[in-house]
């Protein structure tokens, strides 16, 4: 049953030529630039019938359509995410796509949302020192012990793409709250995709998903995706702490840990050499407290 654009069947979709319309205008302006496309888009805009008043402007145009289709779709599809992100990339502005449910199951995505933290040797090359993602409403988040265990190094900090160009940014600093291992990052970068905060209690015994890049070497790693399950929590001066039942080595610290909804559960912490908390990430829950903390130049 087809009704007003949408297709109605086991639950409420769009129809395959309001996909394909989004497909083509992103298309389009990739090959010949904003300012062709959106010659094309006016022209063929004016001769709707059913449009009253001017026509809107290509990016207005755009970011309604993917508004509608996430709306129609659900938070989290990967056809929406997958438009989504591309209209981010093209206009640099438009709103970057929310990652959860099935798209934070696709790497490609995850990309997007993701960091790896360096630190440039004399002769500029790059040396990983630990993951960050973005976090909606928040911006960039890692732990705070991947500053404060090298905090004799300034001025070479920076954070890398990890997904084509793979640019990357200087840290100006980061904020963090003493006693808690998170950290809020201070720079110029700007995400195609975002996770979000998990608003659910993470108990003993729930699936957990582990992101990061702990062999990061070259612009072409791909970051881990590895599913675990929550075998631990334990309270340490007043930081709850997670353990999962995973090796977790150290250059995923600051990575996401999702949870069964693909949300952000928490931040990944201590590895398998700690001696307190191994295989352990922080609550997200305390990522609030990161706000009033302090900040730190680099």
């Amino acid at each position: 049953m087809n009704a007003y654009g949408l297709t109605v069947n086991k639950r409420v979709n769009v129809n395959q030529e309001y996909i394909r319309d989004i497909r083509a205008i992103l298309n389009d302006w990739d090959e010949y630039g904003e300012a062709a496309a959106e010659k094309r888009f006016a022209i063929k805009d004016s001769a709707r019938m059913t449009r009253y008043g001017s026509s809107p402007t290509l990016r207005d145009h755009i970011a309604g359509k993917l508004e509608f289709l996430t709306m129609v779709r659900g938070p989290g599809d990967p056809i929406y995410t997958k438009y989504a992100i591309m209209a981010r990339k093209l206009s640099g502005d438009l709103r970057p796509a929310v990652l959860c449910g099935k798209s934070a199951e696709i790497t490609s995505f995850l990309q997007e949302a993701l960091w790896v933290v360096v630190t440039l040797d004399a002769q500029g090359n790059p040396i990983p020192r630990g993951t960050a993602f973005t976090l909606n409403g928040l911006g960039i988040v890692s732990a705070a012990h991947v500053f404060t265990e090298l905090e004799e190094i300034t001025g070479t900090w920076r954070v890398v793409r990890a997904t084509n160009p793979h640019d990357s940014f200087p840290i100006r600093m980061y904020r963090h709250q003493p006693g808690l291992d998170l950290a809020l990052i201070s720079t110029d970068a700007k995400s195609n995709a975002k996770f979000t905060r998990s608003q659910r209690s993470t108990e003993i015994g729930d699936d957990a998903v582990l992101v990061g890049f702990p062999n990061w070497h070259t612009y072409g790693d791909l970051p881990v995706r590895i599913a675990t399950r929550v075998i631990q929590e334990k309270p340490i001066s007043g930081v709850r702490y997670i353990g999962v039942n995973y090796p977790i080595l150290s250059g995923a610290s600051g990575g996401p840990v999702l949870d069964c909804r693909g949300e952000v559960a928490g931040v990944i912490a201590n590895g398998s050499g700690h001696k307190t908390m191994p295989n352990s990430f922080v609550s997200v829950r305390h990522i609030e407290s990161v706000l009033q903390g302090r900040d730190v130049q680099l």
